[in-house]
């Protein structure tokens, strides 16, 4: 509609300044491109690029009329930015009448930075007092805003303005089809265009090409989203249905709302109707409170009802609720594959659905979610408060696979499912941070509550069907409390929290400390004696009391010139588990319970200390200014430990005792040097490094070394060290690597390492990598195995031997250009694979071979087709058996078979026989396909992979089972909610 009377404005405001140039220049010369500026408030630039002639006439009632002879062109740009252009022959303007007319191919077009919007027409008649005005057999090219969108193209016979607010064009027809001849269209004998974006048809008849598919009598499409969202729909085991969301404050949020591609606006949305009324203008949805009622019901299953809501952002703090309750019925899959609600284990009435919890016990199954924290803020306070509640792990599944329809195409058709996974758990719980750091000069102070919390937890578990008739359990098998929640535990409070300062602070010393803290209080249910929903009685199992504390005193002072830096520490920890109540569920308890054990263990305190050394002696130097030399030694002054307990039986207590610091690698955890000499020559690296372990810890004394040539890196590390205190220090490992890379796309490395115990290799293992291509090759010391007895045993050597080889290659085909051409269209093809063998040297019929193919045919006219095939060959060995040794009772070359021979059997689908026998085993097939079809999607797919079928009466042994399923697709490109669909899986047509 702007676009309308931006027609009318441009008449309005160019015609005068043209009347005032032409009073000065009444000749018939041609007019040169003149810029001629209106002085206003708008601010308005106008261009005379072309006109032909110019003459001014009095006529006999006194009026004056002006004259401009074509071809002309008329540019204007207003205060907006936006370009508007005038095409035509002839137009007359009078003043008096204030009357415009323009003949002759006239033209309007309508730029802006993300769209250009164009008028044609034979004739226009515009009054601009009243902006009323006709149009003779004009249309319209609209760009949508909508990214990815068709511009809508309308016609019509003539076009009648009759206020700024609405446009009434008469035996119109639009379309978002750019062919000659549109392979769609709908035409109406009367279409409005209003204001705010709507737009509205009466009379229409939507064509196909020629054929006429619907007729609506009435067709409102408002650009804002309406307050009632009805969807209908058929589900398999749900039935037929009806969902209804009805706002009452608010509009569907973004995410909800669909930009439609017949709309000249973004994001519009649809409804039907027998009367036109235009929509308000909706705000963002995220920045107004939305409160909605929502309304199902389902054929088979129940109805269901409830309360959705959420507030605006413009609050400190963000809030959304869900409450709903449904009344639903049991729904049995019948042995004629469809699902009912009247079976006979019901003796063919419904069976309706009941929750039982404890003593509650109501025809409805429940479904509850409140939400809400606080955003950030200046006090560094953060809140939460999560409040969920479902009946049973099913109610998710059955009444929240729910849509809005967000244009008249969606109500129908809007029946696809989501995925919902059954639900195990959920928590109610409410949590408290902040964060505090105070200025205080010359010294720091922070504290931080990380959680302040409480929770209550629940779990689901199988009702028991114990002593349950045939009936009952089948009864039982569809009820939604099959699975029923159960409180878990309540955690009464949860806490945590940190302090930290600085006591001294200069440039060359520091003084600091930390204090960190958690607590919590728990109370766990006994649930081992609730079979039944309706057992639960919220009996305590224990109270359990929990808190840690750590305090730590750090100080560090250097000096920087000769790169001297010490460190001191210490610090006291101490954890405490406390149990004032516990149920012992033992019969005949004779010992201590083994949750008291735990606690008694847990208990400790401990007093640590420890101190570094570091000395960087190179510091002032370029090459070895990473060198440094470390000395490092941690241990506890004292510790409170568990010791065991006091005596017998189940009153028995914990002996704790105290022990004080002693050379003893019990009290010091780390005792260490460290020296590193590292040299930077040019782009590289070159490092070596001595490290010990010293007493009391067992000593150990590591030296290695690493350096990069050019394209090649190698490195090396040798450890002494003594297995216990009463060994000699003996060689323990030396290990190698090296590198190679002489070209970007080529990469070789080894790993390699010597067992000193057996004087032979310990393990080594070689890489190849070479553009897509991989190889892997591992020999190590490993358990000998032979083949006995139909499996692999061991054979009691233990030696460095080959292990495993690996291979892999991804395949890729690309071309930036068309593969081969024709003057109509060009074709691409696209071909990617990955194919890995993996083989077990030691047990050699361990051996697996997979290939995952891709190839994909496109061309420039919207054809795709794509081909995915998967396999797996797990017995691989077979086509190389003669490379393995013989045993007693098995020789591998029994069991040899051709590679070629087994590739064709294996492609050989017409031979059932050989498809079971090939050693390479379908694991998935896929072939997809895509048309563009101009103004439809057509999109199918077929995928078949094995199926595993369990033994029954009829195959007394499991086996596989080939599963079909594919899916037919049509979708209108403009309005993708107007599409047919054809699925068939696990042997049956679906919706």
């Amino acid at each position: 509609m702007r676009r309308i009377i931006g027609i009318i404005f441009i008449f309005r405001i160019l015609l005068v300044p043209c009347a005032a140039q032409a009073q000065i220049q009444n000749d018939n010369r041609a007019y040169k491109p003149e810029e001629v500026v209106q002085k206003s408030d708008s601010d308005i630039t106008l261009t005379i690029e072309q006109a032909a002639s110019a003459e001014y006439f009095s006529l006999e009632n006194g009026t004056k009329e002006l004259r401009l002879t074509g071809p002309l062109i008329i540019r204007l740009i207003d205060s907006g930015g936006v370009t508007h252009s005038i095409k035509a022959q002839y137009v007359v303007y009078n003043r008096d009448t204030k009357e415009v007319k323009a003949y002759g191919d006239v033209e309007y077009t309508r730029r802006t930075e993300s769209k250009t919007d164009i008028y044609k027409g034979e004739s226009i008649a515009v009054d601009l007092d009243d902006n009323s005005g006709v149009f003779i057999d004009g249309s319209f090219d609209m760009e949508s805003t909508t990214p990815g969108s068709r511009k809508l193209i309308v016609h019509f016979e003539s076009l009648i303005s009759r206020s700024e607010e609405v446009i009434a064009l008469a035996n119109g027809s639009l379309t978002a089809c750019d062919a000659i001849k549109p392979h769609y269209i709908l035409r109406a004998k009367k279409i409005w265009l209003f204001e705010s974006g709507d737009w509205a048809a009466s009379n229409a008849i939507l064509y196909v090409g020629a054929i006429p598919v619907i007729w609506l009598p009435m067709f409102y499409y408002p650009s804002k989203a309406s307050e009632f969202h009805p969807v209908v729909g058929f589900r398999s085991r749900a039935g037929a249905f009806l969902q209804t969301t009805t706002y009452l404050k608010g509009a569907q949020s973004s995410e909800v709302q669909k930009s439609s591609l017949l709309s000249t606006t973004e994001g519009t949305s649809g409804s039907f109707g027998s009367y036109i009324s235009k929509t308000k203008p909706a705000d963002e949805s995220k920045n107004q409170t939305n409160i909605a009622i929502l309304g199902d019901v389902y054929s088979a299953l129940g109805v269901f009802a409830g309360l959705r809501g959420e507030l605006a952002n413009t609050y400190p703090y963000d809030i959304s609720w869900l409450i709903g309750a449904a009344f639903s019925r049991s729904v049995f899959l019948e042995s004629t594959g469809y699902y009912s609600p009247y079976d006979s284990a019901g003796d063919y009435a419904s069976v309706w659905n009941r929750w039982k919890l404890s003593s509650i016990d109501l025809p409805m199954r429940i479904l509850m979610n409140f939400e809400a924290s606080s955003k950030k803020n200046k006090a560094g306070i953060k809140w939460q408060i999560s409040l969920p509640f479902y009946s049973d792990p099913f109610v998710e599944q059955d009444f929240m696979d729910r849509n809005e329809s967000y244009d008249f195409f969606s109500i129908l058709g809007s029946s696809s499912l989501k995925t919902i996974d059954e639900r195990s758990s959920f928590s109610q719980k409410a949590s408290l941070s902040w964060s505090w750091n105070p200025f205080i000069e010359k010294n720091s102070f922070a504290f931080t509550l990380s959680n302040l919390s409480s929770s209550f937890n629940w779990k689901r578990k199988y009702a028991s069907t114990a002593g349950m008739n045939p009936t009952e359990k089948r009864l039982n098998a569809v009820d939604p409390q099959r699975y029923f929640f159960y409180p878990d535990s309540a955690r009464i409070i949860d806490t945590a929290f940190s302090m930290s300062g600085t006591i001294l602070q200069s440039k060359n010393m520091s003084l600091k400390w930390t204090n960190t803290n958690s607590s919590f209080l728990e109370d766990r249910f006994y649930n081992a004696k609730w079979q039944k929903p309706q057992d639960i009685d919220f009996e305590s199992w224990y109270w359990l009391y929990g808190g840690r504390s750590n305090t730590n005193l750090s100080s560090t002072y250097s000096i920087d010139s000769v790169g001297l830096t010490f460190q001191i520490s210490t610090g006291i920890l101490g954890q405490l588990q406390y149990r004032p109540y516990l149920y012992d569920e033992r019969v005949n308890a004779t010992t201590v319970h083994p949750f008291l054990i735990a606690d008694y263990s847990y208990n400790t305190a401990n007093w640590n200390t420890g101190t570094k050394l570091s000395w960087e002696p190179f510091i002032k130097s370029d090459t070895f200014s990473a060198s440094k030399v470390s000395y490092s030694i941690q241990g506890k002054v004292a510790k409170l430990a568990y010791e065991g307990l006091d005596g017998s039986g189940v009153d028995a207590y914990p002996i704790y005792k105290l022990y004080w610091l002693s050379w003893d690698p019990n009290m010091i955890s780390d005792h260490s040097i460290l020296a590193e000499l590292a040299a930077k020559l040019g782009s590289t690296t070159e490092r070596l490094s001595f490290k010990a372990t010293l007493p009391p810890i067992l000593e150990s004394y590591t030296l290695s070394g690493s350096s990069a040539l050019g394209f090649a890196t190698v490195g090396a590390s040798y450890v002494i060290s003594r297995k216990s205190s009463l060994e000699d220090l003996k060689s323990t490992s030396l290990m190698g690597n090296l590198a190679l890379r002489p070209i970007k796309k080529i990469e070789i490395s080894a790993n390699a390492a010597w067992d000193f115990d057996t004087q032979a290799p310990l393990s080594l293992s070689a890489n190849l990598s070479a553009w897509s291509f991989n190889a892997r090759f591992v020999a190590q010391k490993a358990n000998g195995y032979v083949f006995k007895n139909s499996s692999w045993i061991q054979d009691g050597t233990q030696y460095f031997r080959p292990s495993t080889l690996s291979l892999s290659w991804k395949p890729k085909m690309r071309y930036s250009s068309p593969l081969f051409s024709t003057e109509m269209m060009s074709w691409y093809v696209e071909a990617d694979g990955l194919l890995t063998l993996n083989q077990n040297l030691i047990q050699f019929t361990n051996s697996t071979f997979g290939a995952n193919l891709g190839l994909s045919i496109k061309n420039s006219a919207g054809l795709s087709l794509g081909f995915t095939l998967s396999s797996v060959n797990s017995s691989f060995w077979r086509y190389y058996a003669s490379l393995f040794p013989k045993s007693d009772d098995f020789d591998p070359e029994d069991y040899s078979k051709n590679l070629f021979a087994d590739l064709w059997d294996s492609v050989s689908i017409w031979d059932a026989n050989k498809l079971k026998n090939t050693l390479f085993k379908l694991q998935g097939l896929k072939l997809e396909l895509s048309l563009d079809a101009h103004d439809w999607v057509l999109s199918a797919n077929i995928l078949a992979e094995p199926t595993l079928v369990t033994a029954s009466s009829t195959q007394p042994l499991p086996h596989y089972e080939m599963e079909v399923a594919f899916n037919l697709a049509v979708t209108w490109k403009d309005i993708s909610a107007i599409k047919s669909s054809i699925n068939y899986s696990e042997g049956a047509f679906k919706q």
